[in-house]
């Protein structure tokens, strides 16, 4: 089996009987070996709970809007719909084989070869129905000898009356559903409700997916749940906030000079991004900061050597008061590559990081050897985060949250723990965010060159770079003022006890920073 489709037949059900005949009387027995052991390999990589992550991701590659996944536990099946492109001639070699793809690495972020054999970590029996296209893969009775070719890969012609609608819902499926595919699940498993439930999908998959808006989970017991995603424009956004935000990223993008490889030299399309994404009742606003990295000599990842562009994101949570702290948002991960990466399911900082990892087979973790993974985690640092860093701190209302960009999680051996979080947080000593105190001028300075910076600000940065930089505070005008009265003594003594009073110290374990902020803004006001 090769990737071109030149030599095979057009017509659907030739197709598949020829791709069988192929593997079954064609393929040398020691190349049958070594598809087993490929096959074995991808196909047992995957955790029991990753394949609605895979099938939202081929969805959204298909042009989809929306997805409907339902569990019928009477029949033992799993059934999805989607209302996508379906598939086509290559599209069926594809899933036939392992590391292949038909899809345009460009603009297709999913790899219909592998992903697919998620599957089987639950179902021993998947049929496709799509476009005219009725095949199916049957693991029972698989024979393991290395002569043998497995069951996941070996497709079979079924009727096309065997195609099933929609059972546990009477809601359109978008313009209709152009693709069902049914999965028999495996005796005993237990592990289709878990894989469909909150703790393994996330909103947050809509973040960074390109057409898909709807997920819909339907079971005949208790399980009904509604995922979507909406994006909306940035720069003629309502909110001021973001608007403002748009124009500081743009600029900061101008001024911005990376190492290495640049940017390309075209405007770059919609660089900053608004999306709400809801599950059930729960709604939540998100601002995407993006960039397009243009590679030029560094090794693409396998199975993608014609990679052209590569999307780098930074994602933040907001609502009418600002940047708001991850706690409570409904995200799985904070690192995806278009889809939650769960082996940085514990990291703890308050932004989303998406770029185009070269992943491992299982699709929950970064190679850590890659040459290329090493040129993103640089570029996704010098191209997104040091700019947003930028706009954070020059922003009217969000330069009060800039702890919402300083990575806490910065120890560990991994690429993101290590080249990116821990040499940004090394690289903000250095940048220049920071106005000085007393001055007209609106040039900026790094926080290692401050001569007076506040305690707020402080918190944010670690011991060793606190002692680079301490020399007194505050940095803002408003705390200035405030900072001087009570020196002086002309403040009235009980509107400060007043302020204090409404923020309990307590809160200072919490969160020292809000806490700081809101009580040397709160004397600010009677300081004037």
């Amino acid at each position: 089996m090769t990737r071109s489709t030149d030599d095979l037949p057009d017509d659907p059900g030739e197709l598949i009987e020829t791709i069988t005949h192929r593997y079954d009387s064609e393929t040398p027995s020691i190349a049958k070996g070594s598809i087993q052991g490929g096959a074995e390999f991808v196909r047992s990589g995957f955790s029991a709970t990753h394949f609605p992550l895979e099938l939202l991701q081929n969805a959204d590659d298909e042009q989809a809007s929306d997805i409907l996944f339902e569990f019928d536990s009477d029949q033992n099946q799993l059934r999805v719909f989607d209302d996508g492109d379906g598939f086509d001639k290559s599209g069926a070699v594809a899933v036939c084989q392992q590391g292949q793809s038909r899809k345009d690495h460009d603009k297709q972020i999913g790899f219909m070869g592998i992903g697919f054999k998620s599957l089987f970590e639950v179902c021993n029996r998947v049929e496709i129905h799509s476009n005219g296209y009725h095949f199916a893969f049957d693991l029972t009775g698989d024979d393991t000898e290395d002569e043998s070719v497995p069951g996941f890969l070996l497709p079979e012609w079924i009727d096309s009356d065997s195609a099933p609608d929609p059972k546990f819902t009477d809601e359109t499926l978008g313009d209709d559903y152009e693709t069902v595919i049914v999965g028999h699940i495996s005796a005993d498993d237990d592990d289709i409700l878990p894989a469909l439930q909150s703790e393994n999908l996330s909103a947050s998959v809509f973040l960074f997916l390109n057409s898909l808006e709807r997920a819909r989970i339907r079971s005949d017991g208790a399980l009904h749940r509604t995922l979507g995603g909406e994006l909306q424009a940035a720069a003629d956004h309502p909110n001021q906030d973001i608007r403002h935000a748009t124009e500081l990223y743009v600029d900061a993008l101008d001024e911005h000079e990376v190492s290495g490889e640049q940017n390309a030299e075209t405007e770059l399309d919609a660089p900053v991004q608004v999306r709400t994404i809801r599950d059930d009742g729960d709604e939540q606003r998100y601002i995407l900061f993006r960039n397009d990295w243009i590679p030029t000599d560094v090794p693409r990842p396998q199975f993608r050597e014609d990679l052209t562009r590569s999307e780098l994101f930074v994602a933040f949570r907001y609502d009418d008061s600002g940047l708001c702290p991850s706690a409570g948002s409904i995200r799985l991960s904070p690192v995806h590559s278009y889809l939650p990466l769960s082996t940085f399911n514990d990291l703890d900082i308050d932004f989303l990081l998406h770029a185009d990892f070269d992943l491992t087979p299982t699709r929950e973790n970064i190679q850590q050897d890659s040459p290329w993974n090493e040129a993103v985690v640089t570029q996704l640092r010098e191209q997104v985060l040091e700019p947003v860093a930028q706009v954070v701190s020059q922003h009217d209302h969000w330069r009060n949250t800039l702890e919402a960009i300083i990575p806490d999680h910065r120890g560990g051996d991994s690429l993101i723990h290590d080249q990116l979080l821990g040499r940004f947080a090394d690289d903000l000593s250095e940048t220049p965010l920071f106005h000085p105190v007393g001055k007209d001028t609106p040039e900026l300075i790094p926080f290692s060159d401050a001569v007076a910076v506040s305690e707020d600000v402080l918190e944010l940065f670690d011991p060793t770079t606190i002692e680079k930089a301490r020399g007194g505070w505050p940095v803002d005008s408003s705390q200035h003022a405030a900072l001087a009265r009570l020196e002086s003594g002309s403040l009235d003594v009980a509107a400060v006890h007043d302020v204090l009073e409404t923020r309990p110290p307590e809160a200072i374990a919490q969160n020292p920073v809000e806490w700081f902020n809101s009580v040397y803004y709160a004397i600010a006001e009677y300081a004037y």
